[in-house]
């Protein structure tokens, strides 16, 4: 990987995987980072102003509210020279309007509604999505999500796949993509 200076997003709605695979890209070799950490938040959907996340606020909080890239920093951040390829991993509500930004996208997709539903209802370190209303909101938006990478051209993994495998998949198109 060395020398090789690409950037590239992985994403997917809630529960595919993501966090898992930014520590088996980055034990690869890859710069990694999981948006949700420094370079996302919640924001007033009216005013753009930054706002807490709320677990309990249900259907009337989140039509309110978006979670966003800090598009700054995340420009700041990918525009530094680095000798190895940078995976950022996650998703906000505009990511996909941001994808222009990186060399490749990859999108982690749900082969139907049961797994999304079980993923995020038994998934530990992330509560969002156990709330009834997160929870309804994701069944109807992932798949519009998934149709619109698709139909931009983004490589699409199935997030049911082992995480080694997804992460190999990953690494693979990226090497390959370092020879073009």
């Amino acid at each position: 990987m060395e020398g090789f200076r690409g950037k590239y997003l992985v994403t997917g709605t809630a529960g595919t995987g993501k966090t898992t695979l930014e520590k088996l890209l980055a034990q690869r070799g890859f710069e990694t980072n999981d948006i949700d950490y420094g370079f996302a938040g919640w924001y007033d959907r009216a005013t753009m102003q930054p706002t807490s996340y709320n677990p309990d606020g249900g259907a009337e909080w989140l039509g309110l509210n978006t979670f966003r890239l800090h598009l700054p920093l995340v420009k700041e951040h990918i525009a530094k020279q680095r000798d190895i390829p940078l995976i950022m991993l996650g998703h906000t509500g505009d990511v996909y309007d941001q994808r222009a930004l990186f060399d490749g996208v990859f999108v982690l997709e749900y082969p139907n509604d049961d797994l999304l539903r079980h993923r995020l209802l038994t998934r530990d370190g992330n509560p969002y999505g156990k709330h009834p209303d997160e929870l309804a909101k994701e069944l109807a938006y992932y798949g519009a999500f998934q149709d619109k990478f698709r139909a931009a051209g983004a490589v699409m993994i199935d997030c049911s796949l082992p995480s080694e495998r997804i992460a190999t998949i990953i690494s693979e198109r990226i090497a390959a993509d370092s020879i073009e």
